[in-house]
């Protein structure tokens, strides 16, 4: 029974992080210390074995997210390049950073990885990054 305990904790807290990204976009860093989130995070992943490719994803997205927030987009636009090289497929990799570009004003980088993004053969869900499309109509 232990271990079933154990699971459905597991299960709690690992379905928390697939939408952690969702929650930290609505933060602004003057209400919160943005800085936490990013050592809660590396600790999360210092503690539990991340080997669902997608829950490690998000992670990353999240952190970029908050770096973005605290002013450091050169880091977190680094930190999900250097993830899109191995996975150039992660459609929502690409959209991390559009979104990020577009909330700091940066068409031009923005504009950027819509086009890779949109370059990529075989993307799932594709559309998500289409939908970006009017960012760039008002430019």
């Amino acid at each position: 029974m232990k271990e079933l305990d154990f699971k459905i904790v597991d299960d709690f807290i690992m379905n928390i992080y697939y939408n952690f990204d969702e929650v930290i976009w609505y933060l602004k860093g003057e209400d919160y210390n943005l800085n936490i989130i990013i050592e809660y995070l590396e600790k999360f992943s210092e503690t539990f074995d991340i080997t669902d490719p997608l829950l490690y994803e998000n992670i990353l997205r999240t952190k970029c997210q908050v770096l973005f927030k605290l002013g450091k987009s050169e880091t977190g636009e680094k930190m999900i390049a250097s993830y899109l090289k191995d996975n150039p497929k992660a459609t929502y990799a690409y959209v991390e950073l559009i979104d990020d570009f577009v909330d700091i004003k940066n068409y031009e980088k923005a504009r950027l990885y819509y086009d890779l993004g949109m370059a990529q053969d075989g993307l799932e869900d594709k559309v998500a990054i289409e939908e970006r499309i009017n960012y760039f109509k008002e430019e």
